[in-house]
């Protein structure tokens, strides 16, 4: 698998594709033999990427933690790219050592919205490597299911309910930071939800297609303006934000009052 095959395969915006293929040519000259494998996971792996809006999130895996010198470089990289290739905005990427791949803890680098930070805590928890494991695409290096450890269905349900943790206290912030935000949040909770229910992972829209099958049917309208709201965030949308926060708690007591599902296969 390549840049552009990905590209070919998942109808990339062409600058968006080119600064793909842009980035891992610089990360494997700037790595080289230190370099282990460059992954995609998020919504480019599993079919549910938007032209539009959707990032393309990677994961950069190497031997060892890196010295000042090469963050330094990697500092150069990414202020290169972004000079040649705008569009390396999109690109949401995890830089993590062999060592970190099996935790849910901090990790080297992450570059998300433009932005490089050295240290942080990067998508390395367990729906990133369920993905890896099922729909993960070498870009570069070996296949992931040879260097990333499984997720079972406990660890996915933890990180189920860190989200709905997060979305509880983050909610209020998305109300007031307009559509966007607030969709993002109601339909992220669909996604919680389907992951509970299902063992597995999907993207926002069909995720949210799917929680109108399993919501109450008063909390149905809301959900289908949610989803008619989706990559189209113009203006303020009152009853999204009137029924935001709500939301949340009915999405936190469907996943207190669910049953235990027995253990997914193939993770």
């Amino acid at each position: 698998m390549n840049p552009m095959s990905v590209g070919n395969a998942q109808h990339l915006p062409l600058e968006l594709d080119a600064a793909l293929h842009a980035y891992v040519d610089g990360v494997r000259h700037l790595f080289g033999d230190h370099l282990i494998g460059i992954y995609c996971h998020g919504s480019l792996a599993y079919g549910a990427f938007e032209a539009a809006t959707s990032d393309v999130d990677l994961v950069v895996v190497y031997e060892r933690g890196l010295t000042a010198a090469q963050q330094e470089g990697l500092a150069a990289l990414h202020t290169r790219l972004l000079s040649a290739h705008p569009a390396v905005a999109r690109l949401d990427v995890t830089y993590a050592p062999l060592d970190a791949i099996g935790t849910d803890g901090r990790t080297g680098p992450i570059f998300r919205d433009g932005h490089l930070v050295v240290e942080g805590r990067g998508d390395l928890n367990a729906v990133t490597r369920h993905t890896l494991r099922t729909r993960g695409l070498a870009l570069y290096g070996p296949p992931p299911l040879e260097i990333v450890p499984p997720a079972s269905l406990e660890d996915l349900r933890a990180t189920m309910r860190y989200n709905i943790a997060f979305l509880r206290h983050r909610m209020p912030a998305y109300v007031w930071g307009g559509t966007t935000p607030t969709v993002f949040g109601v339909l992220t909770l669909c996604r919680v939800l389907y992951t509970l229910r299902t063992g597995q992972i999907t993207g926002k829209r069909a995720a949210g297609e799917w929680a109108l099958g399993q919501v109450a049917t008063p909390w149905r309208p809301f959900l289908r303006r949610a989803l008619t709201r989706y990559n189209r965030p113009d203006g303020v949308d009152l009853v999204l934000a009137a029924g935001a926060i709500p939301f949340v708690t009915y999405i936190a007591r469907l996943a207190q009052d669910m049953p235990p599902q027995p253990e997914s296969q193939g993770q």
